[in-house]
């Protein structure tokens, strides 16, 4: 809602992200600020990495190009190349808080100039009656409560909804890594030996990743998913029918 009333801007190109996006800036993506691979590498739990605050919506062609870049990498050239389009999202543009050492921060920062935001719109639709609900409190939620997030809630009910038809329940933020050991993605959901190790090929669910990210896991010999409905069509299909 924010992103449409307030005129947020994609940091690559600068157009603005309205229902009106044409072309290759048409589809819409939602990106990791900081990457999850490299908060997970720093010790980082799930429900820190996927907090509302490490999200913004981008163009797939922008998301595309910053892939697992570190924001003290890329945030700093998108500021320098479309003045104002970093801070139409609601974010810090001081470069502490894009050091992967300073991540709390950062996410107490940008929650509240998005709870400022919040603010500042539900004033201007409803007088001074908004004064008495304090959203501030909002961003200040327990680990227990940013676990309820849409994805987790999406991966948790998969992997139950495997076991209860007697099917392994996958494996949680899987690491895919090369031969070297290099990694090159972190896969949401996956069943690296397939549904029956040895008989089926590798799975994997992906929920709002980038498209770079699908096309890596399915160069490494993956069938993925975007949608849990369709995954338990296909397992559906291949294993309970």
């Amino acid at each position: 809602m924010l992103t449409r009333v307030n005129h947020a801007r994609d940091w690559g190109s600068g157009v603005e992200l309205s229902n009106t996006l044409l072309g290759r800036f048409s589809s819409l993506e939602v990106h990791h600020i900081f990457p999850k691979s490299t908060l997970y590498k720093k010790g980082y739990q799930k429900h820190q990495v996927n907090a509302l605050g490490n999200y913004a919506f981008l163009t797939s062609e922008t998301n595309g190009s910053i892939s697992n870049k570190d924001p003290i990498e890329y945030i700093p050239e998108f500021i320098r190349l479309n003045p104002g389009a970093v801070e139409s999202h609601w974010m810090p543009t001081d470069s502490y808080y894009f050091e992967i050492d300073n991540y709390m921060e950062f996410l107490i920062k940008r929650r509240e100039l998005l709870a400022d935001s919040t603010n500042s719109f539900l004033n201007s639709l409803i007088n001074d009656s908004v004064d008495k609900v304090e959203i501030r409190d909002y961003t200040n939620r327990t680990a227990e409560a940013e676990c309820q997030h849409e994805e987790d809630v999406i991966l948790i009910e998969v992997s139950r909804w495997m076991s209860e038809n007697g099917l392994h329940e996958g494996e949680s933020n899987y690491q895919l890594t090369d031969e070297e050991g290099n990694e090159l993605a972190i896969i949401d959901l996956a069943w690296p030996q397939g549904i029956q190790a040895g008989l089926s090929e590798p799975l994997a669910l992906l929920i709002n990743e980038c498209s770079e990210t699908q096309e890596v896991v399915n160069e490494n010999g993956y069938k993925y998913f975007t949608y849990p409905d369709a995954f338990k069509a296909h397992i559906s299909a291949q294993y309970l029918d």
